[in-house]
């Protein structure tokens, strides 16, 4: 199985906890539209099929590991069932410049529930349609970190996550 990425030219790995699996690249691509490279790497044999961690390196002292973010599987199912989840609005559904909008975490408390029952039910996948953050401005506004925390949140997922960007995001 091959599996696409999109970076510039460098090395990519799996981790697993401590154990390291080599991804060799096969074939390294630039697109001037939107600039940027897109790398394809050879997914190596592994005894669990699970998620990995992906760990890319590059020239100019790039690198990134993001948790969770390549699942292995032996083959390709047919049949499966899936998470749907939208309008997450983390970390509150309060408003900048409104009382508590800078305090107010329910709606991260409330994802994370969500995600100890996605990962006990352990989904195929689970599809975020959009609306992750509340209020995509406020990432170094009042250093609020708004994606970075929301990231880390989603780093909890056991399972595989696809998102697509709503009008908050």
């Amino acid at each position: 199985a091959a599996l696409k990425f999109f970076d510039t030219k460098g090395n990519a790995w799996l981790y697993k906890g401590n154990l390291s699996h080599p991804m060799p690249i096969t074939n390294s691509q630039y697109e001037a539209v939107p600039g940027r490279w897109v790398l394809t790497a050879q997914v190596p044999n592994v005894n669990v099929f699970e998620l990995y961690d992906l760990k890319v390196t590059a020239s100019g002292g790039i690198n990134d590991r993001t948790r969770n973010s390549v699942q292995v599987l032996p083959s390709r199912k047919t049949s499966y069932y899936f998470a749907q989840i939208t309008d997450v609005h983390m970390p509150t559904h309060i408003f900048y410049p409104d009382y508590g909008y800078d305090t107010d975490s329910t709606e991260t408390v409330d994802l994370r529930e969500v995600i100890n029952d996605l990962n006990l039910i352990r989904p195929e996948f689970v599809l975020l349609t959009g609306d992750l953050v509340n209020q995509g401005e406020l990432e170094e506004f009042e250093n609020l970190r708004v994606y970075t925390k929301a990231k880390r949140v989603l780093g909890e997922f056991e399972v595989t996550v696809y998102m697509i960007a709503g009008n908050h995001d």
